[in-house]
């Protein structure tokens, strides 16, 4: 009777230390991590995920496997004995604006043998102007060296903006002068100032038609500001000029019949948005400017179900003077349907030969 007793403490013991040893012993604290938002910048997100050793030995972590070659680990090489506690250090490069979610698998000596830990959160763009406009030209900085008009047809005027930083302490003001081709306009803002710390635009119009020419141009416009020292500003223009065999090479107007009347051009009829993420934030831009002498009235903006003006009260007779132009900033309304979708904005103005301009953009929604 003894002896079946002692056998069966025996096996009691037995069954526990075994029971013990079949719990976890990498107890992650928290092994899923939301970091929530983020700014986009050069420095990686990185983030600890804490643990114990919960069993009576020693562990050790045997590796970490991340998802991606974006990502780098960081872990304890020495044991960790029992109800120690360690950490192992991750790291992503935000090298994206949207969503993410990082996995990294951890490899033990203990029980489990492996666990998956989760790093996720929310890129935010960097919105720092320091960081944006990273090219010095003169007392201003620029997003790119050369401004880059792209690949352009025959077909029509085409317009771009560009927008410039003033890094210093002191407003800066431009003259009227400006050196140029005559195929190439330049449209300030109406105040002709770029306060300090902030950022301003001007809008260039290309006429191809003028240029009478395709292939790759590189052009030079120079601007001077109207402080004492006179600072000439040179822009670099970047143009591909493409032939377009389906349409007619448009005929210059000379401003003496032209700009007798409010001309309405816009930058960009179309624009292609490329890929964007279920939950990512897009707005793009559209210039409207004023080609005309007189007064441009935008009676009203009507966008489609897809889009979303900014500031729409804003734009209800809404007026351009001549020569110079306002920006339309359009927000793409997720569904969070994915494939190509279509956002399209009718402009009515009074210019007599273009009362209706309809103006559109395409982006394609794509699964993370």
């Amino acid at each position: 009777m003894i002896r079946h007793l002692i056998a069966n403490c025996t096996f009691l013991i037995l069954l526990t230390c075994l029971s013990a040893r079949a719990q976890t012993t990498v107890l992650f604290e928290t092994p899923v991590q939301n970091i929530g938002n983020v700014t986009k910048n050069e420095k990686p997100i990185t983030h600890s995920f804490v643990f114990k050793n919960t069993s009576d030995r020693a562990l050790t972590i045997l590796g970490v496997m991340p998802d991606c070659s974006c990502a780098t680990v960081s872990f304890p090489q020495q044991v960790i004995q029992p109800d120690e506690k360690a950490s192992i250090t991750v790291s992503y490069m935000p090298y994206r604006a949207g969503a993410f979610e990082k996995t990294f698998v951890v490899t033990s000596d203990g029980s489990p043998r492996s666990q998956t830990l989760t790093l996720k959160g929310f890129i935010s763009p960097n919105t720092n102007p320091a960081n944006i406009f990273t090219h010095r030209n003169g007392k201003l900085s620029f997003r790119y060296k050369n401004l880059n008009f792209g690949s352009i047809t025959n077909q029509a005027t085409v317009a771009r903006k560009f927008e410039m930083y003033n890094p210093t302490q002191e407003d800066i003001y431009f003259s009227d002068r400006v050196i140029k081709p005559p195929h190439i306009n330049v449209y300030f803002d109406s105040s002709h100032i770029i306060p300090a710390g902030k950022t301003g635009a001007i809008v260039l119009t290309y006429n191809p038609a003028m240029k009478n020419a395709v292939g790759f141009f590189q052009e030079e416009v120079i601007m001077f500001t109207a402080d004492k020292d006179s600072v000439r500003m040179i822009l670099a223009i970047d143009i591909q000029g493409e032939q377009d065999a389906g349409a007619p090479v448009p005929t210059y107007i000379s401003p003496t019949t032209s700009m007798r009347k409010p001309t309405l051009r816009v930058s960009e009829v179309r624009q292609n948005l490329g890929n964007v993420y279920p939950d990512m934030l897009v707005i793009t831009e559209f210039v409207i400017y004023n080609e005309g002498s007189v007064e441009l009235k935008i009676d009203k903006l009507v966008p489609d179900d897809a889009c979303e003006i900014q500031d729409l009260a804003s734009w209800q007779n809404a007026i351009v003077p001549a020569g110079q132009f306002r920006v339309i900033k359009v927000r793409f309304k997720q569904n969070k349907v994915a494939g190509k979708q279509v956002g399209q904005v009718m402009v009515y103005s009074n210019d007599i030969a273009t009362p209706s301009q309809k103006i559109e953009f395409n982006v394609n929604v794509v699964e993370y």
